[in-house]
């Protein structure tokens, strides 16, 4: 790994290792995006990156949304921070099985979830990266359709249906608006 990539990689270890929030400097987009980047082409650190990011091993309950939004904030809420948090949350799913996966996913809607909205940003790009059985995602679309109630304005919402149907070229599509 060039030596480059390896100090980018210490600035974002830095940053989620840090106890406090007050006074944290951030490191730049460009950094954040160059490690984004290095995690999706399958860099050799995200392993310290997943460790930091979920301190108790990659949950397969609410704390998997939990600990993305840790990664934001401590990150800063920038559309590259946002970036960097979606390739950790996308490679940390890939690592489980696809019952797991299917937990997590369980979880987003749960009445448990007091971040629904927080929790939906990192969405797209999971649906994006990971298919989902259509046998699950239908009902789970319509649950979280429901658990968002009358703000169907949630942007992440209808673009994670829109990312499903397009990338994954689902029949039910037209199923899932006729019962929605």
């Amino acid at each position: 790994m060039e030596l480059e990539q390896t100090s980018l990689f210490k600035e974002v270890r830095e940053a989620l290792s840090k106890s406090e929030l007050h006074g944290m400097t951030h490191p730049s987009s460009e950094t954040l995006l160059s490690v984004a980047r290095a995690i999706a082409g399958g860099g050799t650190e995200v392993d310290e990156l997943l460790v930091l990011a979920f301190p108790e091993g990659v949950s397969v309950t609410i704390k998997f949304f939990d600990c993305l939004r840790f990664v934001e904030r401590r990150l800063g809420f920038s559309e590259a921070a946002h970036t960097l948090t979606e390739e950790l949350g996308a490679h940390a799913l890939e690592r489980l099985t696809e019952l797991e996966r299917l937990e997590v996913l369980r979880y987003l809607p749960d009445k448990e979830n007091k971040d629904l909205f927080g929790s939906l940003r990192v969405l797209p790009a999971l649906i994006e990266r990971i298919k989902f059985p259509a046998e699950f995602l239908l009902p789970w679309f319509l649950e979280v359709r429901i658990r968002i109630g009358n703000d169907l304005a949630q942007a992440d919402y209808w673009r994670s249906l829109k990312v499903w149907a397009l990338k994954h070229r689902m029949i039910g599509v037209s199923e899932f608006f006729e019962k929605a």
